[in-house]
């Protein structure tokens, strides 16, 4: 199921935030800036005004590596399924003021072409960032990781489509933080991040491109699965409560290489304008 434009408006990492446990990493979100650099979705602070708010976020604009991209027309490729080491963690969430974030103790990992990156965060945007074919989704969640031996950065995206409701969500929903800067933790209740993730992780788009949150950082690689899960329309209007749209638009793609596993079959989105 799909959200047509009515449901869209009715909606309505980020970056890398403060990670929890002890451990921090360089971010852009909302907390203690001042107003110049205040980002947001709607008005003077809305992705078309990013790169005006600091000149550190300049690269929002003139980047040519930005992200979020349609997935169309990717090249078939031999692509090596990501090694996911994920351990259960306690819930710690924070209300950004852009997102819902989920901070993740150390330890856990995602190995990709030999490189180890660690898991720091994942959070959430609704309607999808990415679309596929022009079609974007519900929701779509962000694992973010950073490589253990360098700065380099792979997000692990999945994209959640209407439909039935997510079991794995209802712990963290029934306790979503719904104000800014408002923190919800709970030492004696754990979450798994790998069962947000779809079983079949070898049906999957890769590209080279950014943050889609300022300061847009470039480069980083993608990771997009092309199996969804699901997620209800109670659950997308809880998130929407919270946080209303956070998705940034389609930016360009710059002749990029898109690729996507080969072969994609039973694809649950439209592949007929990808080529073969």
């Amino acid at each position: 199921m799909t959200l047509d434009r009515r449901t869209f408006l009715k909606f309505g990492l980020i970056g890398l935030g403060t990670v929890g446990f002890g451990t921090r990493f360089e971010t852009a979100v909302l907390a203690a800036e001042d107003d110049r650099h205040r980002w947001g979705y709607t008005g003077s602070a809305s992705p078309e005004h990013w790169s005006e708010l600091s000149p550190d976020y300049a690269a929002c604009s003139r980047g040519q590596r930005q992200s979020p991209i349609d997935l169309v027309d990717a090249r078939p490729a031999s692509l090596a399924p990501p090694e996911i080491h994920y351990r259960s963690t306690p819930i710690e969430m924070i209300h950004t003021g852009q997102t819902i974030q989920l901070n993740y103790a150390p330890g856990s990992t995602l190995t990709l072409d030999g490189q180890i990156f660690n898991l720091l965060q994942f959070h959430f945007h609704s309607p999808s960032e990415h679309q596929i074919a022009g079609q974007a989704q519900a929701m779509e969640c962000h694992f973010v990781h950073k490589s253990h031996d360098s700065d380099a950065l792979l997000v692990f995206a999945v994209l959640l489509q209407l439909g039935e409701t997510n079991d794995v969500l209802v712990p963290i929903w029934a306790h979503l933080p719904m104000t800014i800067g408002e923190t919800y933790h709970d030492r004696d209740t754990t979450i798994d991040a790998s069962q947000l993730l779809p079983a079949q992780l070898d049906r999957l788009y890769r590209y080279d491109g950014s943050l889609t949150t300022p300061p847009c950082r470039e480069p980083v690689t993608w990771l997009l699965c092309a199996e969804p899960l699901m997620v209800s329309i109670a659950q997308v209007d809880r998130f929407t409560q919270a946080i209303p749209a956070n998705a940034r638009p389609l930016q360009a793609r710059n002749h990029r290489p898109l690729l996507r596993s080969r072969p994609i079959q039973s694809a649950p989105f439209s592949q007929s304008s990808q080529s073969s």
